[in-house]
């Protein structure tokens, strides 16, 4: 996080929550192009976070769903 928030890349909404059992972690990414998308899955930070999801030994393994933002309170671009 800390590295997408000094990039300060306009492009690239993310975000993490843990959810109430205090061990689901539930991340969101929008991107404005296809470009921001390469920009995140490019940064070694975020290279290293998944190397580390996938050597984590979890209760369930990590599930990635592709949604599409329909709706949002406040612009997110």
């Amino acid at each position: 996080m800390s590295d997408l928030k000094k990039s300060n890349h306009k492009g690239i909404n993310y975000n993490s929550c843990l959810s109430s059992d205090k061990k689901t972690f539930i991340h969101t990414a929008f991107f404005e192009s296809d470009e921001d998308q390469k920009l995140l899955n490019e940064l070694p930070s975020f290279k290293y976070f998944q190397e580390q999801l996938k050597a984590g030994g979890f209760e369930v393994p990590p599930k990635q769903d592709l949604l599409t933002l329909v709706g949002s309170s406040t612009s997110i671009f």
